[in-house]
């Protein structure tokens, strides 16, 4: 999945897209960070199923035997409102790798 998005920031978005859909494969679809990846990779092009796969991500994520990154998941469960709403942060609209949840101000540049 590291693979994908790094072809998506570099401009090789056939490239990234056919990588992430190997990994939901590899990973049985219960992998969530591929479809966090995949919300990324599809943002510019499918902002519907960025939003699913975010959902997705969500859904997995959560169950008791993952692994969570809390800040992580608050940042993506407020963001899909926004999303729903048709509010996107600006993160979003940019193809930088910074995440907003990473960022000590909670601003994507």
């Amino acid at each position: 999945i590291y693979l994908a998005l790094d072809h998506f920031y570099l401009g090789n978005q056939p490239k990234a897209e056919q990588l992430v859909a190997k990994a939901i494969e590899a990973g049985h679809g219960q992998d969530p960070d591929a479809y966090y990846v995949r919300s990324i990779v599809t943002r510019h092009k499918d902002m519907d199923r960025s939003v699913a796969d975010i959902q997705k991500y969500l859904d997995i994520s959560t169950s008791d035997d993952r692994v969570k990154y809390e800040k992580k998941q608050q940042w993506l469960r407020k963001e899909l409102e926004n999303l729903k709403a048709g509010k996107p942060h600006p993160w979003w609209t940019t193809k930088t790798p910074d995440e907003p949840w990473n960022r000590s101000d909670g601003v994507a540049p």
